[in-house]
């Protein structure tokens, strides 16, 4: 019996002539289709496999065999991401679907399906409120309960184990699927009909960890004082466009928003340098919404993770569940900032109010203010207002909660991001296409595909990528040079611990430069008379033998400051930097009591 293929197959091919029923998909993973009965096992599910079954045109597999490890490491992807097949078949197929695992890893994904598919057991968030509780703080718990459709989570799975001989056996179908180590061996009704491999290989042109691919040859983005970056505007079951997330751009300094996976490379090759984006809002745990996120905070220094306590616990509990890393060992990754509800989270100048949407699981959405104009987030929920009466009269909203989300203002909003989808789970396109012209002209919709908008109802889908950026023309912040500037500094290792006296120095000496692409900032040989910090563009410093980029963040002539002369050669591409002369620093950084940082 043939083997799997060694080196990486095309998507949708077999792995060898004898292995005739294993088909390759895109993302990773392998479904193997029995001979006779045409079984479908799929091994391996790394996320979005769906997509990669539909564009394929074959039917999405019932039966999943989880590999031996739940959790790339290298490439900081789930490979047992067993949400959206458990959805599919539940809700599309009227059935449930069967995981192929052992018992220790039975037990693993149970915990994570209670966050995502349940919530947090108790749910009591009272505290997350500045004015304490009255009746517009909802009861998360009971509105979660109320708009499922399943009262457990045994109702959308089945588990069969591997035994104590790594033999698992599907009766009613005649497989037996054996552990041989590096591959599992199928057979049916006794007889061997293919392999598959036990660990998830997954395809490197998707899951590479660009560095700065593509942004030394491209003009370099320019970062609006407000506005959103689509980076995809599907859902999971959309094989034609990225699960919904994006970058909210205040102040020129960006916040991902439930980030989709691989987000940092996407951004990098189009010219955004990842330190521009080092703040991460999770809405929710849904494998659609939070996938990208834990893989972006290990891609990257520590980034800083803004939601609910109640949504990160369950962050924690369910990524610690996946990767076998305790839940304090994650929370180390990042800096966490609370959501504080009726009290404006101010960022970059801006003002960021959120709130508690509808949802099957705790879920938020946000209001964003910044130069006179506004941006609107509706997170994934149920804006219907008939439903929502139905619910208030049942008792499971109270008057202030009702009369709140009930409240029309977010339709004032200079642009405004809304999810549509299947009710009660999602909002009936129904309703957003039954708005005036004026709100449609602001409102891009979100989390839906182009075929769900109906022909003439002027609903548009949110454009994915750089280029479409969705631009709102403000007024800069009083501030909003500073803020800028300190920002960057404060990046920057020498600088991080100056009090407030020295940081005041710097931005009274900083001298802002913009220099044209190719031109050159410093010769080598030449005199070292400034240090120079990247506020935007790409910086190519090289010397006869190596030559390296540096992005927003990174800074230059330090050792120079030092020695008096430049050691390389310092090109531009399309460049803004701000600059310090040599005895400026050197006084800021005496007078700091950090003289030997540059040392």
């Amino acid at each position: 019996m043939a083997c799997c293929a060694t080196e990486e197959p095309t998507p949708g091919t077999s792995g060898s002539n004898v292995n005739v029923g294993l088909i390759y998909l895109q993302r990773g993973g392998v479904i193997l289709k029995t001979p006779k009965t045409g079984l479908a096992l799929q091994f391996g599910i790394p996320p979005e496999t769906i997509k990669d079954c539909m564009t394929l045109g074959i039917p999405v597999p019932s039966y999943y065999v989880f590999p031996k490890v739940l959790f790339d490491r290298q490439k900081f992807v789930n490979v047992a991401e067993a949400e959206f097949p458990a959805y599919y078949n539940f809700f599309v197929m009227k059935k449930p679907v069967t995981f192929i695992c052992t018992p220790a890893q039975e037990a693993s994904m149970r915990l994570v399906f209670q966050e995502t598919l349940l919530g947090p057991k108790d749910i009591d968030v009272r505290h997350e409120f500045a004015d304490g509780a009255d009746d517009t703080v909802p009861d998360v718990q009971r509105e979660c309960a109320y708009i499922r459709t399943f009262s457990s989570i045994d109702e959308l799975f089945n588990f069969v184990h591997f035994d104590a001989d790594g033999v698992a056996t599907l009766e009613a179908e005649g497989v037996r699927i054996v552990d041989r180590g590096d591959e599992f061996a199928v057979f049916e009704h006794g007889t061997e009909v293919g392999r598959a491999p036990s660990k998830v290989k997954l395809p490197t042109a998707l899951y590479q960890h660009s560095v700065l691919a593509g942004s030394a040859c491209q003009p370099p983005f320019e970062p609006p004082l407000l506005g959103v970056t689509i980076l995809g505007s599907g859902h999971g079951f959309d094989p034609s466009h990225r699960t919904s997330g994006f970058v909210l751009w205040i102040n020129k300094r960006g916040i991902m928003v439930d980030p989709p996976l691989n987000s940092r490379a996407l951004l990098q090759q189009n010219g955004v340098p990842s330190r521009l984006v080092d703040t991460v809002i999770v809405t929710h745990c849904h494998a659609d919404h939070d996938q990208g996120t834990l893989q972006k905070m290990l891609e990257e220094r520590q980034v800083t993770l803004i939601t609910t306590s109640t949504i990160m616990g369950s962050f924690l509990r369910k990524y610690s569940a996946l990767t076998g890393v305790s839940a304090d060992g994650l929370r180390r990754l990042f800096v966490f900032r609370p959501v504080v509800f009726n009290e404006p989270m101010r960022i970059n100048g801006g003002e960021i109010r959120f709130f508690y949407s509808i949802h099957t699981i705790p879920c938020i959405g946000f209001e964003v203010y910044y130069g006179g104009k506004s941006i609107y987030f509706s997170g994934d929920t149920c804006y219907d207002p008939a439903f929502i009466r139905s619910m208030h009269q049942a008792g499971v909203l109270r008057d202030g909660r009702a009369a709140w989300l009930l409240d029309e203002r977010w339709q004032q909003h200079s642009l405004i991001l809304h999810e549509a989808g299947v009710p009660p789970i999602h909002t009936p396109v129904s309703i957003l296409a039954a708005l005036n012209d004026d709100i449609k002209g602001r409102l891009w919709v979100i989390h839906t595909s182009h075929k769900a908008l109906p022909p003439g109802s002027g609903l548009k889908i949110a454009p994915e990528g750089v280029e479409n950026t969705l631009v709102l023309n403000v007024q800069p912040h009083v501030h909003s040079g500073a803020i800028e500037l300190l920002k960057v500094i404060d990046e920057i290792d020498m600088f991080r611990v100056f009090a407030l006296a020295q940081a005041r120095e710097l931005l009274q000496n900083a001298m802002p430069r913009h220099y044209a692409a190719g031109a050159t900032i410093i010769e080598k040989d030449s005199l070292g008379r400034e240090l120079y910090i990247i506020t935007a563009g790409v910086v190519v410093i090289s010397d006869a033998s190596w030559s390296k980029h540096f992005v927003v963040g990174d800074y230059f002539g330090e050792m120079s400051l030092v020695t008096g002369r430049c050691v390389c050669v310092c090109v531009c591409v399309c460049v803004c930097v701000v600059r310090r002369s040599r005895f400026c620093c050197v006084a800021v950084i005496t007078a700091s009591q950090q003289p030997r940082r540059l040392l």
